[in-house]
């Protein structure tokens, strides 16, 4: 049990490390018009979550240390749905719907898109 939460802890850790890496980055390069630093972090996570379920977390038990990492840890502290929230609610206050709108729906959507690409992409590569 000990090793579990340690496992979490480091890919936890890894995961929010890179996520403000990412969010910096791409906030630097796009400015702060519309939160693409999240938007990106979203996708990117989704992928590596779907693309590792399909290729081997899906048939391991949920206290595998494998699926611990990196479902839990990594992917979970890496994507983000609280700064989405926050930043939706932001454009909200703003009055800025349609910012709002389409902050939920690029998230939602594209983040469903990718973590089938990964799942589909990782089922390819197994064979």
């Amino acid at each position: 049990m000990l090793m579990s939460y340690i496992i979490l802890a480091i890919g936890g850790a890894l995961g929010a490390i890179l996520r403000y890496l990412v969010s910096i980055y791409f906030s630097k390069l796009f400015g702060n018009y519309f939160p693409i630093g999240t938007l990106i972090v979203n996708i990117i996570g989704s992928f590596i979550l779907g693309f590792f379920m399909g290729l081997i977390l899906e048939k391991l038990p949920p206290t595998s240390l494998r699926k611990i990492f990196i479902a839990i840890g990594f992917s979970g502290s890496f994507t983000t749905m609280s700064s989405l929230s926050y930043e939706t609610l932001v454009f909200i206050i703003k009055k800025q719907y349609f910012k709002a709108g389409i902050n939920v729906f690029l998230n939602i959507s594209l983040c469903l898109i990718s973590t089938f690409i990964g799942y589909l992409l990782a089922k390819k590569i197994k064979g």
